[in-house]
């Protein structure tokens, strides 16, 4: 427990301390894109936001209000996972939020989840996002 612990803090240490060398190629990618003012990223399916394959929280989030000059639209269909996502994000500037499925029909849309957490049964952390 304490040796997981001292892990994690050390490893989230290491990513202040030299933040590009722990960077995936798509997180490299959302850093280059947040710098320029006046593109917009749009990302389908947000989720919450702060989860471990997500790149555009991590960068974002680091990014604050420092050099960040472009907007951040997120858009989460699932009303549960979306007032998560504005919580996670509710401090950044520059982000939008839509609560909306996107479809080739309008009206409203059905969503089908999983009713259990995945974890708790052995699977990884990005089930949750399906």
């Amino acid at each position: 427990m304490i040796r997981s612990l001292f892990s994690k803090v050390a490893r989230r240490v290491r990513r202040l301390l030299f933040p590009r060398q722990f960077m995936t190629p798509a997180q490299a990618a959302v850093v280059e894109v947040v710098k320029r003012p006046g593109f917009v990223i749009v990302q389908l399916g947000a989720y919450i936001g702060d989860t471990n394959n997500d790149p555009i929280f991590k960068v974002v989030s680091g990014a604050g209000t420092r050099g960040m000059g472009s907007t951040v639209m997120l858009v989460e269909p699932v009303k549960e996972y979306f007032d998560r996502l504005r919580n996670n994000y509710r401090s950044l500037p520059g982000v939008i939020f839509e609560n909306v499925a996107v479809s080739d029909q309008s009206g409203t849309s059905k969503i089908f989840r999983l009713s259990v957490n995945p974890e708790d049964h052995g699977y990884p952390e990005w089930l949750s996002q399906l």
